[in-house]
């Protein structure tokens, strides 16, 4: 029990460093570019999630649905390469990624026809005002 709490707690603070490296704002653009890209490649909407949750059976990732009837799962927003290892779910799953940094991170542990990058800023985009 000890054992699988501590493990818990060592994914939990893997997975908020890699979430961490995200401001508020890039986290907001990367979730439009998901929506985006689901419109422009399948001519799919998908639900872009208020209050974005981590889940631990895709590597700390965040699912989007379509917003079909069924609401189909979409694919798997920016899951974590230090925990997808130990997610066999997620290999048959989109996952999508804000970089080729991070698609390259991904693809150690996942199969490279799963991967999308979404071709975004690795740093903040300053905005003129």
């Amino acid at each position: 029990m000890r054992k699988a709490w501590e493990q818990e707690r060592q994914d939990l603070e893997t997975a908020r460093a890699w979430w961490g490296q995200l401001s508020t704002q890039q986290q907001t653009e990367l979730f439009a570019a998901v929506a985006e890209y689901a419109w422009r490649t399948s001519n799919l909407r998908v639900e872009i999630p208020e209050k974005p949750m981590m889940w631990p059976q895709y590597a700390r990732g965040v699912p989007v649905h379509a917003t079909d009837k069924r609401r189909t799962l979409y694919g798997i927003v920016r899951p974590c390469p230090g925990l997808a290892a130990t997610c066999p779910e997620l290999a048959e799953e989109l996952a999508l990624a804000r970089s080729a940094r991070e698609a390259r991170e991904l693809a150690d542990v996942l199969p490279q026809s799963r991967i999308v990058h979404l071709d975004l800023p690795e740093h903040e985009q300053l905005t003129m005002c």
